[in-house]
């Protein structure tokens, strides 16, 4: 699944009006021509589609018949396979402080109102990629960060564990005090 997931660069948006998804598909293929677009009219099927398809970005209306994008939005971020997933919120409600407080605290990255305009819509789109990739850097990061500590924990480990075995057989003793002059090793000929 990693591997698709790097292979494979899709944006998912959920509306559950044709026209709408059609207007967003057209204007998502113009601008970014590199990614697959996805389209669903219901949001069980995005949360599905968000898990199975690993999307970039997810563009989500907020008024659908099944379940709100507000309860898909808090779907999607509570699953651990698709919480750093950024999603634009696009809804006629969107000019409402309420609704865009509701939004936002859901899940939603950034909200946006129809009608729309084309470039504003295309700028927050990039947006919501930058923060896809900054967090894909930064999980990658992390991932070689514990591989490094382990490596480095496992290193210490042997080493101290040889260490034991020599002066287990060393004639001479010695010891082994910490800064607060505890003693933490005592060797076994003392």
């Amino acid at each position: 699944q990693m591997l698709n997931m790097y292979s494979e660069k899709n944006i998912l948006v959920i509306d559950d009006v044709e026209t709408n998804l059609n207007l967003v598909e057209a204007i998502l293929k113009k601008s970014h021509p590199e990614y697959n677009i996805l389209l669903t009219k219901s949001g069980r099927e995005g949360i599905e589609l968000a898990q199975t398809k690993s999307p970039e970005v997810i563009l989500l209306d907020i008024f659908m018949p099944d379940i709100d994008g507000f309860e898909t939005c808090k779907k999607i971020k509570s699953d651990t396979t698709t919480c750093s997933i950024p999603i634009l919120m696009v809804s006629a409600g969107g000019d409402s402080s309420d609704i865009r407080i509701e939004g936002l605290q859901s899940g939603a990255d950034a909200i946006i109102s129809k009608p729309f305009k084309r470039e504003e819509f295309v700028a927050l789109v990039n947006v919501m990629l930058r923060i896809k990739r900054a967090e894909d850097k930064l999980k990658k990061q992390n991932q070689e960060l514990e591989v490094y500590i382990r490596k480095q924990i496992k290193e210490f480990h042997h080493a101290e564990d040889r260490f034991l075995q020599i002066s287990g057989y060393a004639l001479e003793f010695f010891w082994e005090i910490d800064i607060n002059g505890v003693v933490t090793y005592i060797s076994p000929k003392l």
